[in-house]
């Protein structure tokens, strides 16, 4: 009777890369992102006016839900160290003769300070501030036209000379997590490839070699590319199952166009992973070099940072040598949007593309690799 093959350090070593870590951070990025809303920032007042007018706005600020007042001052100076250490994120100054001013109808001007450090918090919160000054703002605007003695009826068409409806289309609760898990779960299957293809085909080099070239060990390196390729697929399905059903990630595209994509992305990684096995012979250095492409592939990828604000050379340059792009950016289209064939057809192409330049360089860069060890062994040995 056959025994049954236990399990060896390396290959749960390498189901746990490929597995357990890719969906342990898709938890932890969900659980970390779970709350939907940016609310509750923290607004620091310095009222010199003390009027009905600065009190309704002061009011305003404070029922807004995305705000909320933790500190009056009686000094700029204290609220800008309360903003530099962080105490605060946004300064409302109101002038002092702001009513004053509102009745001769000069248009006085309120002081907002952000702290931008923080794009999310600061962005949100000037968003915030500036429906509360536009509602108090226009609704002076009523009031002072009524006092002049117009009616109603023209006091509406004239502060209502253009109006519009928001219609905040795809992720309308802008939940920053759906935005940024595509771009880390494309991370999460490039760098989890590459952290076990790379290491593999590296030292494999020298089993080829001592083999003379045997076509079962390339069969067998090409077997397990295959299997590793087939694992990081359902693994980051698995992660979007996961996020779809934990933190409501949308899934609206069809799985079958997902699925094409993930099949060229590993395509594509497979023929830069052969590349890189074929310069590196230091496991150790191989290492780093992947894991430094992390960063600066995410930041290229367009996922992060809009292409087209990108330098036109840049962008193209970074297409050609890396993947990520072609992978993030019609996931994006698919899941968040729930886009069809047309809408992702350039990505699809772009890849294709990639993968018939650089799956040929990567074969020929590691067989010829595999020569020159070769030579080096005859070369030795006689």
């Amino acid at each position: 009777m056959n025994s049954i093959k236990k399990p060896t350090f390396e290959s749960l070593k390498t189901f746990a890369v490929l597995f357990i870590i890719p969906i342990f951070f898709t938890w932890l990025f969900g659980f970390v992102y779970s709350n939907v809303y940016v609310e509750n920032i923290n607004v620091g007042v310095l009222n010199q006016d003390q009027s009905t007018v600065s009190r309704e706005i002061v009011q305003g600020i404070n029922d807004h839900e995305g705000l909320q007042i933790n500190c009056y001052y009686n000094h700029a100076n204290e609220m800008n160290e309360d903003l530099l250490n962080g105490q605060i994120s946004i300064g409302i100054i109101i002038p002092k003769d702001l009513t004053k001013e509102v009745l001769k109808n000069q248009s006085p001007k309120v002081l907002v300070m952000i702290d931008e450090t923080n794009i999310v918090v600061g962005n949100t919160g000037m968003a915030n501030v500036s429906s509360v000054l536009n509602e108090v703002s226009n609704n002076l605007q009523i009031k002072t036209l009524q006092d002049n003695g117009l009616s109603d009826y023209i006091v509406g068409k004239t502060t209502q000379t253009l109006t519009f409806i928001e219609r905040i289309l795809y992720e309308p609760q802008m939940n920053y997590y759906k935005y940024v898990l595509i771009g880390f779960l494309g991370i999460f299957v490039q760098q989890t490839f590459l952290a076990v293809i790379v290491p593999y085909l590296i030292t494999e080099k020298n089993k080829i070699v001592a083999c003379n070239n045997n076509k079962k060990e390339w069969k067998r390196l090409g077997a397990y590319i295959l299997k590793i390729g087939m694992a990081t697929i359902i693994s980051s399905i698995l992660c979007y199952l996961l996020a779809n059903q934990l933190f409501g990630h949308p899934l609206r595209g069809h799985m079958g166009l997902s699925l094409i994509v993930h099949i060229l992305f590993v395509i594509n990684l497979t023929g830069v992973s052969l590349f890189i096995a074929s310069i590196f012979d230091d496991l150790t250095y191989s290492a780093q070099f992947t894991l430094l492409l992390s960063v600066p592939t995410l930041l290229a990828a367009g996922i992060i940072w809009p292409e087209y604000l990108m330098p036109e050379l840049f962008l193209k340059i970074s297409k050609i040598l890396w993947p990520l792009s072609y992978y993030v950016n019609p996931m994006k289209f698919l899941h968040i949007k729930g886009a069809g064939l047309e809408s992702i057809t350039p990505f699809i192409t772009g890849s294709i593309v990639f993968a018939i330049l650089w799956l040929p360089i990567g074969i020929l860069s590691y067989k010829n690799k595999i020569k020159g060890l070769k030579h080096i062994t005859q070369a030795t040995k006689a």
